[in-house]
């Protein structure tokens, strides 16, 4: 009986090692997996997020059409990425700058974009896609081409790190 107490003993350790480690799994799965309730409130369903992108959006915008360089060039990531419709790929706010100088030094054109499609993912990244209009009305010079911005938010700021247009045949 002894050996038979101590086999039901020996089959209740492993039933509790095996339960324990279940236990632990679960529990690492499910702090893998979900949130904290902190990251939920303070990403998923912030508010602000809406806001912060709408501004940074019209304020960049603003910088460009009003031909502001510096401001303009602000709201590139240090990494930004720009692909226009007509030129080469810009790495850089350097070479975003130096590509946008001659643009900026004329007055004869207008711009316009209506949005299509708004994304924003957990208050850390966000994309917008528009539909644009660029013209220089004296030369007869029409642009039609979609836009896509694609944002990312550090330090509780958003910066654009890619911004890529393609040309639209109309």
């Amino acid at each position: 009986m002894q050996i038979q107490a101590g086999g039901d003993s020996e089959n209740m350790r492993a039933s509790q090692s095996r339960y324990r480690a279940l236990v632990l799994c679960a529990a690492l799965v499910t702090a893998l997996l979900v949130p904290s309730t902190a990251d939920a409130a303070g990403q998923e369903n912030n508010p602000n997020c809406d806001k912060q992108v709408d501004r940074t959006i019209a304020d960049f915008d603003e910088a460009f059409l009003e031909r502001d360089m510096d401001r303009y060039i602000s709201f590139f990531h240090e990494n930004a990425t720009l692909i226009t419709p007509t030129g080469p790929v810009l790495m850089n706010p350097g070479e975003i700058r130096e590509s946008r100088e001659g643009l900026f030094a004329r007055d004869d054109w207008t711009f316009s974009v209506t949005e299509i499609k708004k994304v924003l993912h957990a208050c850390k990244t966000a994309q917008l896609v528009t539909d644009g209009v660029f013209e220089f009305p004296a030369l007869g010079i029409r642009l039609d081409f979609v836009n896509t911005l694609t944002l990312v938010r550090e330090h509780n700021e958003w910066k654009i790190l890619m911004d890529q247009s393609t040309r639209k045949v109309t």
